[in-house]
């Protein structure tokens, strides 16, 4: 009887441990794969130089961004590109992946900020 419990408790410790691993290994699979694409990096880089754009210009200044590369990860991944400015917040999203996309704040205050995302041409035009 002992033999047939200690089996038991062997096998069980057995199959949990495995399912842990697959666990695991398709976590760093997805995040990899995520990674792999250069996705994210593109999206940071992107919502970095935006906010340093709006930080360096002056009050009625307009900015205008050339989005080709972001719109053509986008129609790679097969997800509508998202470009967000929040004037109040003082923060810029750029999403162009399944997920949350990447923040970048600025330090400058701007009581008119208007944005518009020209899809046609793929440009960003920010109004500070």
């Amino acid at each position: 009887m002992k033999n047939k419990v200690g089996a038991a408790a062997l096998l069980t410790g057995t199959v949990i441990f495995i399912v842990l691993n697959v666990i695991v290994i398709a976590i760093m699979i997805l995040g990899i794969s995520r990674v792999g694409t250069a996705a994210t990096l593109y999206e940071e880089g992107h919502a970095k130089q935006i906010a340093l754009l709006i930080d360096a210009a002056k009050p009625g200044t307009t900015i205008k961004i050339d989005l080709s590369e972001l719109y053509q990860i986008a129609i790679d991944t097969k997800v509508e590109p998202e470009i967000n400015i929040d004037c109040e917040g003082n923060k810029v999203l750029v999403r162009v992946t399944q997920g949350e996309g990447s923040t970048s704040t600025f330090f400058t205050k701007t009581e008119d900020c208007e944005f518009t995302v020209d899809k046609q041409k793929r440009r960003l035009t920010v109004k500070v």
